[in-house]
């Protein structure tokens, strides 16, 4: 998918190198990709991410396609370029089944731009197109040691406004593949995340070993004691 285009300091495919093929082409995407994901789970949903999906010429075409197979849209999104017509364009083209997904790294303006473009203010009008649309939606808090600070305030902003949230661990690929350095510990898991996550009722916590809580990881299967950091 293509890159997104709001200069993020710190986004992992801002700066990426060009790929060492040519992008799939519509027919590949619709038919390799797409229709196979419809056979393999016929009642399921496509999340349409990247890069920024928006920036393919042909993305309104691929969420007609998926939702021809009668399968859910999940748009992930910068919000670059989005306004009122787009987000009909999208909930047409998906049929209805659509939810779109934002970004938001922290309420602290510094540490959100440090993290990527667009703050509270703009992520408010992103949602407000949502709600005026009738489009479902939530947003994303990508954790790091960057934003460990205000991740509390963070979520306790999202939920006093009713935002459902999703969080995901910092990954330092692409043009973040030199910054090791911002994946949080073991510590930073137990003391910061995990009483920020559990406090937030409107915060998907899944239990997996880069998420779970460090009294979460242990469990016995068919008499066998497991750790799921060692799996």
């Amino acid at each position: 998918t293509r890159r997104c285009d709001q200069g993020c300091p710190n986004c992992m495919t801002r700066l990426s190198p060009a790929p060492g093929r040519p992008e799939l082409t519509t027919w590949e995407a619709q038919h390799l990709v797409l229709d196979e994901l419809a056979e393999i789970c016929p009642r399921g949903a496509v999340s349409f991410s990247g890069g920024e999906i928006l920036q393919r010429p042909d993305h309104l075409d691929l969420i007609e396609h998926n939702a021809g197979n009668g399968l859910y849209s999940f748009v992930n999104t910068s919000g670059a370029g989005l306004d009122g017509a787009k987000i009909r364009a999208l909930k047409a083209a998906a049929a209805g089944r659509l939810t779109m997904g934002f970004s938001l790294d922290s309420v602290d303006t510094g540490i959100q731009e440090r993290c990527r473009a667009g703050g509270q203010a703009y992520l408010e009008r992103l949602l407000r197109l949502c709600d005026d649309n009738d489009v479902p939606y939530f947003v994303l808090v990508t954790v790091s040691k960057l934003n460990l600070s205000t991740l509390r305030a963070t979520l306790d902003w999202l939920a006093e406004r009713q935002i459902p949230t999703i969080r995901s661990p910092f990954v330092p690929r692409g043009a973040a593949a030199g910054s090791r350095h911002l994946c949080f510990d073991r510590e930073d898991m137990e003391k910061v995340i995990s009483p920020a996550l559990r406090a937030t009722p409107l915060s998907y916590v899944s239990y997996v070993p880069f998420f779970a809580a460090p009294d979460a990881t242990h469990l016995t299967l068919a008499g066998q004691k497991l750790s799921l950091g060692n799996l």
